[in-house]
């Protein structure tokens, strides 16, 4: 159940910077989540703490909405630096806020240590897909970083 409920979740986060109307369901999809998977959906949680920044129209709920969400990742990633799923949100998360606000000071980080960390991860590889292919489409790479991202 958690590789389908988790399946679910990562095409659903997809879906949902394009249609926000998913994003009642991405929340119920990430409760289904068992204690086994309990970094992840906090992830998603945090994700989702995020998402609400667009459910409204005050700047100041806005910027609350994603203070929270960056510091629910700063301690998910205290305990679990490594983790690149937990990264790869947060990295997508900030670099899909207006750069305007400087709020995104993690991504360089955040890719740093997911290419540090993409060979050796336990990660799904098709989670793991996904990763490099947002990151090759989305960054300038080095070769050396677009070998690492290469899945077997």
């Amino acid at each position: 159940m958690t590789a389908d409920t988790l399946f679910r979740i990562r095409h659903l986060y997809k879906e949902v910077s394009d249609l926000p109307a998913k994003t009642t369901e991405f929340r119920q999809v990430i409760l289904q989540l068992p204690d086994e998977a309990k970094v992840l959906r906090l992830a998603y949680q945090a994700t989702c703490e995020a998402l609400k920044a667009r459910e409204t129209w005050l700047p100041w709920e806005k910027l609350a909405h994603f203070q929270k969400s960056m510091e629910m990742f700063a301690e998910i990633l205290a305990c679990h630096p490594t983790e690149i799923e937990v990264r790869f949100l947060r990295y997508t998360i900030q670099k899909n806020t207006p750069s305007i606000l400087g709020l995104s000071t993690n991504t360089a980080e955040d890719k740093r240590e997911i290419i540090a960390h993409f060979q050796t991860s336990p990660t799904e590889a098709y989670m793991k897909a996904s990763i490099a292919e947002y990151l090759m489409k989305h960054e300038h790479l080095t070769s050396q970083e677009k070998a690492v991202l290469k899945i077997a």
